[in-house]
This record gives C-alpha cells, structure tokens and sequence, in this order.
C-alpha cells in the first residue's frame, strides 16, 4: 500500500511565480471589482475636479546674457555675470527674493487684493454648495466682498501678500539654455500675466539700479582715493629730490656720484702703476741675472735689445770676431794684427758691459718711480673708497625713497585712470538680463488639469481594484484548483464532480437519466482513474469521506455506486454516516433497520439489505440513531461484517461522516482498502483540508486520491489554465453538441 504524502506548503503555482496568464485569469475572474473601484475613484474624483477653483499660469521668460555689448573698452564696476548652473539657481532666487516681492505687492497693490489675502484657500473644496459641484459660480465681485473681512493692519497685510504672491511664484529653468521662465499662478489669467511681467521687468530694473548704485558709490570712493594719492606722489617726489641734494648725489639716471667716478680712474690708475712696476722689476730682475752669469744671453734681454747704442757695439763686436778669425787662420795668434784685433775686442766688450749696467741703473731708478707711484695711488684708493661706502649708504636710502615715489605715482595714476573709466560708464550700465518673452493670459487653467487629472484617477482606481482583486485572491481561503490540492495531499485529484439537475430530477438521478452529461463522465473518470491510476491499489472497500459536512461526499459515493453497479459489477453502497445519513433520502428509499441492528445482533445482514431499482445496487442503511454511534464502529463485529460483505460483492463503497470533526471516520479508515476525499469545489477551506490530511497521515490511512465535488465548471475556467477544465467543460461540445 502506498504511503500517504503530505505538502504542508502553501499551494502555489510554478515556484511561487506570476505569470501572465494567472494574472490575466484573475483579471477576468475579478473583472468586476476592478471596474466597480475605478468606477468608483473616478466618481469621486470628478466630483473633487469639479469642487476645486481653476488657477491659470502665465509665464514671462528671461534669458540671461552670455554676450555684452562694450560702449567703452574697459571692465565694469560690477563685474557681469557668467552663466552656469550655480549662477542660473542663485539669478533664480533673486527673483524671488523678499525685496523684490515686496515692490510687487507694493506696485500691483495686492495688500487690497483677496486672493492674495489668504481669503480664499488655494483649490479650497466647495462640498456644501451643490451649485458648485460642475463649476464655480463665485463672482469676481463676491471675491471683492471679502475685503472688508481682512486684516486691518498694512503691514500685516504686506507680510499676508508676500507669503502668497512667493507661493504662487515658481522660477524654472529652461533645460540645456540661460533662460528663465517666471510663473505665477493666480484664479485670474489676466491677473497671472500682469504679475508675472511685473516680476521680470522689475528684476530687470533691480539688476540695473544694483549696478548703478554700485558704480556711484565706486566714483565717490575713487575720487577722494586720487586725491590722497596725488598727495602721496608729490610728496614722495619732493622727498627723494631733498635727499638726493642734501647727500650729493648728483649722478644720472642710475645716481652715479661723484665718488664713483673718481674711485673708478684711481683704481684704473692703480692698475697700470702696478703693471708698470712689475714689468720694470721683471726687467731688472732679468738684467742683473745675466750680469750674474757673466753676461751669457744678455742680447735676449728686452731692456738691452730696445738700445740702439748697444746694439751698434753688438754689430762692431761680430765685425771684429769674423777678421779675427779670418787672421788666426792666415797669420796665427801670435802676430800683432791678431793681438790688437783681441785687444779690441776686448775692449768693445768692456764698453757693451758698461752700457748694460747703465741700463740695469736705469731701470732701477724706473722701478723706484713705479713703486712710488703705485704707493701714491693706493693710499688715493683707500681714501676713494671710504668716501664711496659712505655714499653707497646714502644710495641706498635714496633708492627706496624713489622706489616709494615710483609706486604712489603708479598707484596715483592707476586710481586716476580707474577713476575716469568709472565715471563714463556711470550713464551706461546694462542689465545681465533681457526679457525675451512677455507673459500672455492663459485660456485654459493649469490647475486642476481636468482630463489628465480624471484619466490618473481611472488609472489609480484600475490599479486600486487590481490590487484589490490580487488581495481578494491570494487571501481567498477556499480551495479553488485541483492542483492546490494535489500538492496539499500529495496524491492526485482522480476527477472533478459537478452537480447538474435537469429536467427536475434529483442530482442523484440525473446522472442515470442524463448518461452523457459532464456529470456522469466525471464519474467514469473516476473509474477509468481509480483503474489505471491506482491500478495497484486494492480496491474492494472504498470509503469515501470529505473535510466538513456539505463537500458532496454522499451524491459522489452514490453516483459512484450507481455507476459501478450498472457495468454489471455487484455493488453494496454502505451508508455508516451514522449521525447525518442520507443515503436513503437520496435514493428514495425508507428508513428502516440497517448497519446498527446488524452490528448489535438484532437483524441479518441478508433482512436489511435494500436493493436499488434504477442501479440494481444493495444498499446497507444506517439504522436506528445510536447515542453512541463510535462504539458500533468499535465493537468487534464490524471488521466481521467487512469480511463477510467482502466474499458477496466486487466492490463495496462506504459513505462516512466528514473526517476532521468527529472519529467515525478515522475508525473506519482502518478496515478499508482506499480512501477517497472529497474537496467542495471554493467551499472547502485550505486550513482545513490541510489539518485533514496531517490526521490521515499520523493515523497511516490509505488515501489514494481526491475528488474535488460541487465544481462550477463555467466559474473553475477562469481558475484553471487549460487543465481539467479543457477537457470537462469542452466534454459536452466535443461529442453531443450544444
């Protein structure tokens, strides 16, 4: 036998997913919730429509300048404006600073006007005047009415208009440009435009009057600050010239003085003496040198190659050596003209050696003149240049007195030039802003936008009853799907039973006066089912029970019978709903003895067995009504009487109490060879058949499948997607027509 599964799980429906098509069914079966809460809003949302005042918006645009137009080449006092997004949000706020509200509400007067008293609440509802209901009727004199209602005190009045007229402002940029669209809403459209344009040319205005406020305080300012610069000039000029005189500075452009330059010819002075003193100890180092050595090389000195009378007696010195050569050769050293030649020789020598030293005198003396003199001109540098020091001091002083003079005079000319250029553009400042459009009246109000307004309320009211209707649904307690209760029992539903009674017959007797209606094959299901689908399950003893009293257990298991008993089968229909039997009302017969005289002794089984004449089925009656109707089922004759039932008939179908609220059934269950619930069709709660089946399983009853009884087929199509109901409700026009 198998063994019972239970899914205590939620039913659900392809992993707990929505597809479309479960939307689309619920749709349709809730259609009318869904169209009954849009019905719904959008009543009551015309009716609100119609109870609130239209407004009317007008709108003047400005652009801000990205480009200015130079009267004269110079910067401006108030620097102009470069647009960005930081820029474009504070021009915004500008616009709707408290300022220029206030010369608003001081030019347009609205401390005199109603609206913007507050007298009136913005859109106020009109619910007590059924006059209003499709538009309003108030005059514009009515609104004039209600000055005499307001506050007394103008200031008190102002500060009211202010808030309002600030309200009902709003500045919107224009997107990816520099323009600014200024809006005002107002119940008068021509009020709106003339608001609106007051707001724009008075920013316009502000923005020059900012400018030239600005400007004139600027020239005032500079015209005093030239004057003291002026001052300063003059005075720093005066201060160098005195300083200059009074240290004697005389120089040129770079102050150059007096001790400069005389410092400068000693020191070149200084140079030369002592180049001079060292060529002159140079030469005379040289000459006594030679004079040393005997005279060798005294013709390469300078000092004597620069003397004509040495160099005459160096000539006659060579003449004399080649004749003496000449007269060694030919006469010998002895003879007289060789020895008068070396005597004179000799001789010239002397001179030449007396000359050199004449020059070596000579040049000492130069050398002792060139010390001297270079003594002289470095005490003249030393006293050159302690005068300098004293005057470089002084320069330097004279220095920052003429850089001081230098800047005041820039800074003089500077403020001065600034000073003119302010003073031409006073009479010629222009706005960073021009108005591109003015505002024109509305004819049609901005608020309440009556077709979009309608159209969102129907879409809100569809989307309310469809949020509805998926409530509805998914908190509907009552089984609806023959798969919600396959997966709560974990077997499957065997066929779908539901109740036809044409022609006045009873349901009972339907099914064999109509053999081809839905009904009578949902029973051949169930056999052909119970055959093929639990072929191996013993099935001689079937008890059919349900979760709660009213699930069509008793018409399923008399049907059931009939049906098996007209296929020639011998059939016992046991009736041991032992507190409510209606086996016999619904077959017509009368009460009379039956199960309870059989279990306590008092008749045989063959004396209270009744047959059925339309099925020729053997029905077992309940009896007489027990006070205690569990303890027959207790008492040990009753698995006796199953056993002895089981050898007279092919099939016996036990109709039960319903299983939860009482143990009758939960007995029975143990002598049976299969179980078959019966679920009412959207009457049987899912708590309660899943607390059903947890018994069954605890108590290991043999359930083999599910009948799902009372099913409106006409209504399970909008439930089912394309399942049983394809097969069920197409039944009757796939064979026999309408």
């Amino acid at each position: 036998m198998n063994t019972l599964q239970v899914n205590d799980g939620p039913a659900k429906e392809n992993g707990n997913e929505l597809d479309l098509k479960r939307l689309l069914e619920i749709a349709r079966r809730r259609w009318a919730i869904i169209v009954g809460t849009a019905a719904i809003v959008g009543v009551l949302a015309t009716i609100v429509v119609m109870q609130i005042t239209p407004l009317y918006e007008s709108a003047a645009s400005v652009a801000i300048e990205t480009r200015k137009t130079q009267v004269v080449d110079v910067e401006q006092v108030v620097s102009s404006v470069q647009p960005d997004m930081a820029t474009l949000a504070t021009e915004a706020e500008t616009i709707r600073s408290p300022d220029i509200l206030t010369r608003i509400v001081d030019l347009q007067r609205l401390y005199d006007d109603p609206e913007f008293l507050g007298q009136q609440a913005k859109g106020g509802f009109k619910w007590w005047s059924p006059s209003t209901w499709f538009g309003s009727s108030r005059s514009k004199d009515d609104e004039k009415a209600g000055d005499a209602n307001g506050p007394d005190d103008l200031a008190h009045r102002k500060e009211i208009a202010i808030a309002n007229l600030g309200a009902r402002l709003r500045v919107d940029q224009v997107k990816n440009s520099y323009v600014l669209l200024i809006k005002i809403t107002s119940r008068d459209s021509d009020k709106a435009a003339r608001l609106a344009n007051a707001l724009a040319s008075e920013y316009i205005a502000q923005q020059i009057g900012t400018k030239f406020e600005a400007t004139r305080r600027a020239t005032n300012w500079l015209e005093k600050r030239v004057e003291e610069l002026r001052l300063q000039s003059v005075a720093a000029d005066k201060a160098v010239e005195t300083y200059r005189v009074a240290n004697g500075i005389v120089g040129g452009a770079e102050n150059v003085t007096i001790g400069d330059q005389q410092l400068t010819d000693v020191n070149s002075q200084l140079m030369m003496a002592r180049a001079a003193r060292a060529e002159k100890q140079t030469q005379l180092n040289q000459i006594n040198q030679l004079l040393a050595n005997g005279g060798a090389g005294l013709e390469s000195s300078s000092a004597i190659l620069q003397s004509g009378f040495i160099s005459g007696l160096r000539q006659q010195e060579i003449d004399i050596q080649r004749k003496l050569s000449e007269m060694r050769t030919n006469l010998g050293e002895r003879h007289p003209r060789v020895v008068n030649a070396n005597a004179e020789l000799r001789d010239l020598r002397e001179k030449i050696k007396i000359e050199i030293r004449k020059i070596a005198a000579a040049t000492a003396n130069d050398l002792s003149l060139a010390q001297a003199r270079e003594k002289s001109l470095s005490a003249s540098l030393a006293a050159a240049t302690g005068r300098t020091g004293s005057e470089k001091m002084a320069a330097v002083k004279l220095r920052e007195l003429e850089t001081n003079a230098q800047s005041a005079k820039s800074l003089y000319e500077n403020f001065l030039n600034r000073y003119k250029e302010t003073s031409e553009q006073q009479g010629i400042q222009s706005p960073d802003a021009r108005i591109i459009t003015l505002a024109r009246p509305a004819f049609y109000p901005s608020y309440p936008q009556k077709v979009p307004t309608l159209i969102a309320a129907l879409v809100a009211g569809l989307v309310l009853g469809g949020a509805l209707a998926f409530a509805l649904e998914y908190l509907d307690p009552f089984v609806r799907l023959a798969e919600e209760v396959e997966e709560i029992t974990g077997r499957p539903t065997l066929t779908m039973v539901s109740l036809t009674n044409p022609g006045g017959d009873s349901p009972e007797d339907a099914v064999l006066s109509n053999p081809h209606s839905a009904t009578s094959e949902s029973l051949t299901t169930l056999r052909a089912a119970i055959e093929t689908q639990l072929s191996d399950w013993p099935r001689q003893i079937i008890m059919i029970t349900s979760s709660i009293a009213g699930e069509g257990k008793t018409f399923t298991s008399v049907t059931y019978a009939r049906s098996l008993a007209m296929r020639g089968q011998r059939v016992l229909l046991m009736e041991l709903d032992l507190r409510r039997p209606r086996v016999g009302s619904a077959l017509g017969l009368e009460s009379g003895p039956g199960f309870a005289e059989v279990i306590l002794g008092e008749q045989s089984v063959g004396n209270v067995l009744v047959r059925d004449s339309l099925s020729d089925m053997d029905v077992l009656l309940a009896g007489a009504r027990q006070r205690s109707p569990n303890e027959l089922l207790l008492r040990p004759e009753f698995p006796a009487l199953l056993d002895e039932l089981r050898k007279l008939y092919d099939t016996i179908i036990i109709d039960t109490a319903p299983f939860a609220p009482i143990s009758d059934s939960q007995v029975i269950s143990k002598h049976v060879d299969m179980v078959l619930l019966s679920v009412a069709w959207a009457k049987a709660p899912v708590s309660v058949v899943k607390n059903v089946v947890g018994i069954m399983k605890r108590l290991e009853v043999p359930l083999a499948g599910t009948i799902m009884s009372l099913v409106d087929l006409r209504k399970y199509a909008s439930y089912d997607n394309l399942g049983y109901n394809y097969y069920y409700y197409r039944y009757k026009a796939y064979t026999y027509g309408s």
